[in-house]
């Protein structure tokens, strides 16, 4: 764990059709992941995961006085949060391309 870790959101970039580019950005448990499991009536041949997006938000351990955190975060799957509190936050996002991935 790391002190300060509100939330982490991760999506993997999924490239259907095999040309290496992403197509879509998916959570782990969509349906849509199906097509990687050759058990699957869904495989597709050559589609894989090349990228992983993902999102820290971090949170002062401790509330300031005088602070209100007023912001709107829409991130990820998380939409129109106001924390209206006195926590500060940062919210820092990455997205990493899988080279060993790719063909």
């Amino acid at each position: 764990l790391i002190a300060g870790v509100e939330d982490l959101q991760v999506l993997l970039g999924l490239d259907a059709d095999g040309d290496n580019d992403v197509e879509r950005f998916v959570h782990a448990d969509d349906p849509a992941l199906a097509i990687l499991d050759p058990a699957d009536p869904a495989f597709v041949d050559g589609a894989q995961v090349v990228a992983v997006r993902m999102w820290l938000m971090f949170r002062a351990d401790k509330p300031e006085q005088g602070f209100v955190d007023a912001n709107l975060y829409d991130y990820a799957d998380v939409d129109n949060l106001t924390p209206n509190d006195a926590f500060r936050r940062v919210l820092v996002n990455r997205t990493v391309l899988l080279r060993n991935a790719r063909g």
